[in-house]
């Protein structure tokens, strides 16, 4: 068969792989979530209420953490070739047991490789499925596989490109982490692991300010569990996204990265509106708390979940335009103005105290980087409810 051919197949194979490793859950350790590090933020999150604290840690994650896009996308790369050079490593044992050992056993260098082949096998059987990436984004196992895989097509031009590829962006990624780390080699290297790492510890995201999804979930879990130890925890996803929740008289509440908080439905609502191709598959895992640590358990998402709910349509606010209609009202230095969130009061229940106060703090926060020091001028944001819709009043400041 074509090595083209069998290639392709492994790309296919690895992809799904990936997708299924995805799933994956990063939770927090015993000795993480009571670190002094967790234990200082959480006292400085703390307020007098729930309320007040849960959209203290989405808004303090907001404003502190950005996303970290090469741990989002040249891992994502990273991962789907380095698997699939493994893949040629473990296809080359299997076809050379099935072509005979004498051939094995009759040349040297095709029994070293046999060798190198049935360790890395070993090695990525072992550990799946939850350590599996350790073993992908080890560099120099990589580049043993590398030049066995190269070896093995040393005259395939398209297997050539992709290794090459794939050493440009390792390289890269160290050039650009030289730059950030001022030139120290050390903690380059160190921040290319952890980008390549599919779980880093809750200290490597405080230390780094960035985080991709399942970052920012552990990093949640970990502030809950340390603010609100009764409570339940859950983990909710979807394909290539994951965020923490927490249930609150019998209602669960999301908070994923940005204010606001939402309820369950409203964040599933948003993320099939958001992500039609992969926002499906809804998972949600109840995190259970055990004396040496905590586990994940797979809970039927059916029970949370509205579908009458989920019909309904979700429109998302104009923000241009009502940034500037705001900015003509302030110019003409009238006393209030008014504006409506369409159809926000199925998704948003402002009868809810976290979900009004969440829901207030996102429209300010918006106002804040659009008007900076003018945003003084606001007074007061009061909503309302008008049918299905949310009417935002604002009050400004004369003279």
């Amino acid at each position: 068969m074509n090595f083209v051919y069998i290639f392709l197949l492994l790309f296919i194979g690895v992809t799904i792989l990936f997708i299924k490793l995805s799933h994956f859950l990063s939770i927090p350790s015993l000795k993480e979530i009571y670190s002094n590090e967790i234990k200082k933020l959480s006292e400085q999150l703390w307020e007098n209420s729930i309320v007040e604290t849960l959209n203290n840690i989405l808004e303090w994650q907001e404003t502190n953490i950005r996303y970290w896009m090469e741990r989002a996308a040249d891992s994502l790369i990273y991962y789907v070739i380095a698997a699939m050079l493994y893949g040629v490593v473990l296809l080359f044992m299997v076809l050379l047991l099935i072509i005979g050992f004498e051939i094995i056993i009759n040349d040297i260098m095709v029994l070293i490789l046999w060798v190198i082949s049935a360790v890395v096998a070993l090695l990525v059987l072992i550990s799946l499925p939850s350590k599996y990436s350790q073993y992908l984004n080890n560099i120099s196992m990589l580049l043993l596989v590398s030049i066995f895989t190269l070896y093995i097509f040393s005259e395939n031009l398209i297997i050539i490109s992709i290794i090459s590829g794939l050493w440009v962006l390792i390289l890269t990624l160290i050039v650009k982490y030289l730059f950030q780390c001022n030139g120290n080699f050390v903690s380059a290297i160190a921040m290319l692991h952890d980008t390549l790492c599919y779980d880093i510890k809750v200290s490597k995201i405080l230390k780094y300010k960035k985080a991709v999804c399942r970052d920012y979930a552990k990093l949640t879990i970990a502030l809950l569990s340390n603010l609100f130890p009764n409570y339940n925890l859950y983990l909710v996803t979807h394909p290539m996204h994951v965020a923490a929740a927490i249930e609150i008289n019998g209602k669960i509440y999301v908070i994923d990265q940005r204010l606001p908080i939402r309820e369950i439905n409203t964040w599933i609502k948003i993320q099939s509106t958001n992500h039609r191709i992969l926002g499906r598959g809804y998972k949600i895992y109840k995190i259970i708390r055990k004396k040496n640590g905590f586990d994940s358990q797979k809970e039927n998402i059916e029970k949370y979940i509205d579908k009458n709910l989920l019909n309904e349509e979700y429109i998302k606010p104009n923000w241009d335009n009502i940034i500037k209609e705001i900015y003509e009202v302030m110019k003409s230095k009238k006393p209030n103005f008014e504006f409506e969130l369409k159809n926000y009061a199925i998704w948003y229940d402002i009868n809810d105290a976290i979900i009004k106060e969440s829901l207030c703090r996102y429209i300010k926060n918006i106002l804040r980087k659009e008007f900076c020091g003018n945003c003084s001028k606001i007074k007061d944001i009061e909503l309302k409810q008008k049918g299905k819709d949310i009417v935002v009043h604002l009050q400004f400041k004369l003279g």
